[in-house]
């Protein structure tokens, strides 16, 4: 089978800050504020020679060819967004964004139009879930591949942080700028910020995502009781828990916590 064809860009996620929470407080006029933020999302990506991979929901994957577009794609799109009159009812529409630059594989979407897939997709996907609304992350790699950044515009480090699903630690930096609103954002959705033990995966968690669903809805209710992975041997049941325990740890304040039991072989032992 031929390879498929590999090469470098910036790959920048995005989606609205609660928007299930906003959807269900303000109704049909979701439909409209969303069809507004989508707008301001494709004019400030017309200004650059970035492309829109994908669109789902209220969510963009985009694709840059230089780090330098990607980070004035998001400048410029936060500023409008934050400009933008809201109806009263919404207030503040909080996107947040995450920019990461690495080796991609490219395939044929189903339109047509160019598609990515990678470990560098994948750990942009997961700089985005770290942020919160109305903030910009860029990871190092992009950052050092970007010469100048837009007038006025500065970055804040946070650190080395360890993603959910991601074996190798991102050091990440917060995108600043006077045009920006301020906000004092909570710590970042990783798994530095609370407590765990879960063991670091080798690889990306790909497909599964029916049962994800299901276990995380089952662990949002309070009263939810123990939940059993059942199935043969070698099925991933372990990775499967880990990779929801990792989605769901800012949830528990006194953290997740992995216990193995592969070596006990009686119930008393296991009590």
């Amino acid at each position: 089978m031929e390879a498929l064809p590999t090469r470098i860009v910036t790959i920048v996620f995005t989606d609205i800050e609660g928007s299930s929470a906003l959807w269900d407080r303000i109704g049909n006029t979701f439909h409209t504020v969303l069809h507004r933020h989508d707008d301001i999302i494709r004019e400030a990506l017309g200004q650059t020679d970035g492309i829109e991979v994908k669109h789902e929901g209220d969510g963009f994957m985009l694709a840059f060819d230089r780090p330098s577009s990607a980070v004035a794609f998001a400048f410029s799109a936060q500023a409008a967004l934050s400009a933008e009159p809201w109806p009263t009812e919404v207030g503040e529409l909080r996107v947040r964004m995450g920019i990461h630059t690495g080796e991609v594989t490219e395939r044929c979407g189903p339109l047509g139009a160019p598609d990515f897939f990678g470990p560098a997709v994948n750990r942009a996907a997961r700089i985005s879930a770290a942020g919160h609304g109305g903030q910009v992350l860029l990871s190092a790699t992009t950052l050092q591949l970007t010469p100048e950044l837009p007038e006025s515009a500065s970055t804040k480090s946070m650190g080395q942080h360890r993603l959910r699903g991601m074996e190798q630690t991102e050091h990440l930096y917060q995108l600043l700028h006077p045009a920006l609103p301020a906000h004092d954002f909570p710590p970042l959705r990783t798994l530095n910020e609370h407590p765990h033990n879960l063991p670091a995966q080798l690889s990306s968690f790909v497909g599964r995502e029916e049962d994800l669903v299901r276990i995380r809805d089952i662990l949002r209710d309070p009263m939810a009781p123990i939940i059993s992975l059942v199935g043969p041997g070698g099925g991933g049941k372990t990775r499967l828990a880990i990779e929801a325990a990792s989605e769901l740890i800012h949830r528990f304040a006194d953290g997740v916590w992995f216990v193995p039991l592969e070596d006990v072989t009686d119930a008393d032992r296991g009590a």
